[in-house]
């Protein structure tokens, strides 16, 4: 498992994107070791795990506002339609405008056709089917003075 230190200078690393910064917000000293960091395995995987947090934060963000948007009278009615069909085709209620313009009713397709269409409907199912709260394995440091 990683430091914490390594930890908190992958997230201020995403939150800013200045190594040097990083380094010194995790408690690092001196001007390149933030450079030395990237270069370790250990951050790597740390870096990937907290860019993984991000994205289910910023989804869940996304999410809210695009709830509020929706449900308020407040905002223009184009706009709450718009946040609606959103929230519908992340639901998978409904598909995308591009999906649905260029598809054709499934009963006027042929036996090729159809098997193509559920080939491609289960990749995207088993695309979206990403665990949210699984366990990242982060690798432990193979010298712990490079943390030090």
């Amino acid at each position: 498992m990683t430091t914490n230190r390594v930890e908190i200078f992958a997230r201020a690393f995403l939150e800013h994107g200045d190594v040097s910064r990083a380094a010194l917000d995790a408690g690092y000293a001196g001007n390149n070791y933030g450079y030395k960091l990237l270069d370790h395995p250990n951050t790597g995987a740390a870096i990937a795990h907290a860019l993984q947090r991000a994205k289910v934060e910023d989804g869940a963000l996304a999410r809210r506002a695009l709830r509020q948007i929706a449900g308020e009278d407040r905002f223009p009615a184009a706009a709450r339609v718009t946040a609606a069909r959103t929230l519908m085709e992340y639901a998978g209620m409904i598909g995308t405008k591009a999906d649905s313009s260029s598809s054709k009713d499934p009963s006027d397709m042929s036996a090729d056709e159809l098997r193509t269409l559920i080939a491609r409907l289960d990749k995207e199912l088993g695309d979206r089917a990403t665990p949210v709260n699984a366990p990242v394995s982060i690798p432990a440091p193979d010298d712990v003075s490079d943390f030090l």
